[in-house]
């Protein structure tokens, strides 16, 4: 299926395994209800983001793409204000980024 930035507002379809943005989100939140649509079948899913536009580089969605750290905790800080790297909650699978440090 393909699909618009607008398929991340409200639709719940179990089997989506895979997110592919094109370009950045509008923003991090958006980001994260875009790629929340995956995974609700149990099953992890994965996100790929292909992404270059130096106007998005110093936007807070080009600080993600280009992070080193756990891209999970900075998600959480956007959204909520704090966060939990990969390595404190030992259940979920870990982001790409702590993948690699394991």
């Amino acid at each position: 299926m393909v699909s618009t930035s607008g398929f991340g507002v409200g639709v719940d379809i179990g089997s989506i395994s895979r997110v592919i943005h094109i370009k950045g989100s509008y923003s991090l939140v958006d980001f994260v209800q875009e790629t929340g649509r995956g995974e609700r079948n149990g099953q992890p899913c994965v996100s790929l983001v292909l992404f270059y536009n130096k106007k998005y580089e110093e936007s807070e969605f080009g600080r993600y793409i280009a992070l080193s750290s756990c891209r999970r905790e900075f998600l959480q800080k956007a959204v909520n204000g704090f966060g939990y790297s990969c390595s404190k909650v030992q259940t979920l699978v870990p982001c790409d980024n702590c993948e690699k440090d394991d």
